[in-house]
């Protein structure tokens, strides 16, 4: 269903798997289930798709040590938030600069209506 080689940018998660593996045996997707199919993304239609993910840890959920995150994702930045860390812990990357997030910009004050933005997305996105 993939051109061989070719590259697809849309911000897929795995909530987009089991609506797709359902789509492939045409099986309708429940209007309840999170997550859309990729065979419109993989037949390159120009679809509405995402264009931020959200991603949550609770420290409860899996490992202990291992803080809580809230984190908010969109094809350029990468926004990090530790709220039960003390401290300077959070971050903020430009992935299109620094695709191997190598550099943090939390503290850059040119980038403060960014982080602004960012903070409000993942704010709606949480719900």
């Amino acid at each position: 269903l993939v051109q061989a080689g070719s590259t697809i940018d849309n911000l897929a998660a795995t909530i987009d798997l089991a609506p797709t593996l359902l789509a492939l045996a045409n099986v309708p997707i429940p209007e309840t289930m999170q997550g859309a199919s990729w065979l419109p993304i993989f037949a390159g239609a120009t679809t509405t798709w995402r264009q931020a993910l959200l991603y949550e840890y609770f420290m409860e959920d899996w490992v202990p040590g291992i803080p809580d995150i809230r984190a908010v994702r969109t094809p350029r930045w990468k926004l990090i938030r530790y709220p039960t860390v003390t401290g300077d812990t959070d971050e903020l990357y430009d992935l299109a600069a620094d695709p191997l997030e190598l550099t943090n910009l939390i503290n850059d004050p040119t980038l403060a209506n960014e982080l602004q933005l960012l903070d409000a997305l993942r704010l709606q996105i949480e719900g």
